[in-house]
């Protein structure tokens, strides 16, 4: 992917075309001898997901396609000799992430392979974008559109959060927090 193609998925993110079919998120640790492990792992049908929900990992989305590339954005490098990565990607896009083992082998792959903390959470989003269809002439074809499939994945560090002295809405008081929760860096 270049600056151009990043460019044009932020677009599409943004128009009302962008269409997520399904969200896989997960939550990887690592044992004591630094292997990745799957501590939690869920998929989703977007449409299944509550309105707030949704607008929540759109936001998510834009975000994950902003900064520059070889910093926070990484392109995957296939040698073309080695298709079994090619072959491993194309699946995932063609299977629209409906595939529990090849999802978890994935995440697990890229965990092993990209330092980048010692929890992640990775989302995965199985997506579709629409482009009108035009005329020689460069009109716009009414009803006719190219439809393009892709899949985002970010994976991001994740810290545990200490105790601290929160309000409770519930309660109406403040008091220690000792509730930990994991949150994204």
């Amino acid at each position: 992917m270049n600056k151009k193609e990043a460019m044009e998925l932020k677009r599409s993110i943004k128009s009302e075309d962008f269409i997520i079919d399904t969200l896989v998120t997960a939550f990887v640790r690592h044992d004591e001898n630094g292997k990745p492990f799957l501590y939690s792992f869920n998929r989703q049908g977007y449409s299944q997901i509550e309105e707030e929900e949704k607008f929540k990992y759109v936001e998510f989305c834009k975000n994950v396609l902003t900064g520059k590339f070889e910093k926070n954005l990484l392109n995957v490098e296939l040698d073309s000799s080695d298709m079994s990565k090619q072959d491993q990607l194309l699946n995932l896009r063609d299977n629209a992430l409906e595939n529990d083992e090849q999802d978890k082998a994935f995440i697990l792959n890229m965990a092993e392979n990209y330092e980048v903390g010692e929890h992640l959470f990775v989302m995965l989003i199985s997506a579709k974008y629409e482009v009108p269809k035009k005329a020689t002439d460069g009109a716009v074809l009414e009803d006719e559109t190219d439809t393009y499939s892709y899949i985002l994945c970010s994976i991001n560090p994740i810290k545990l959060e200490k105790a601290g002295i929160c309000y409770s809405e519930a309660q109406k008081s403040t008091g220690l927090n000792h509730v930990f929760d994991w949150n994204l860096k």
